[in-house]
């Protein structure tokens, strides 16, 4: 737990504005699936109640909600962060590496 641990999470409390804590916010996601290799190990694309799941985890105390999480996806990709929202023919949202091709 300790090494997934993010050590100094991004807090409403920090930006200025709303639109600035998302942007932190997707920094700080984009860096935590893409250093620690998990985008790897889930071959690519993570469904996003498993990166709700993940996240939160890795941040103790400072959850973020599932509106904030689905607002931050969607910047990942205008930002060029590496990561894109993708939703499936199914209606189910994942986290997918801006590299990956079907």
């Amino acid at each position: 737990m300790q090494s997934l641990g993010i050590h100094n999470p991004v807090t409403r409390a920090a930006p200025e504005t709303k639109s600035e804590y998302h942007a932190f916010l997707a920094e700080e996601l984009s860096q935590f699936f893409i250093s620690r290799g998990l985008m790897a190990r889930f071959g690519g694309t993570i469904a996003l109640t498993d990166v709700y799941a993940l996240f939160n985890r890795a941040r103790g105390t400072e959850l973020i909600s599932p509106n904030d999480l689905l607002t931050v996806c969607g910047l990942l990709e205008p930002m060029g962060l590496g990561l894109i929202l993708r939703k499936f023919p199914s209606g189910v949202y994942a986290l997918q590496s801006a590299s990956f091709r079907d």
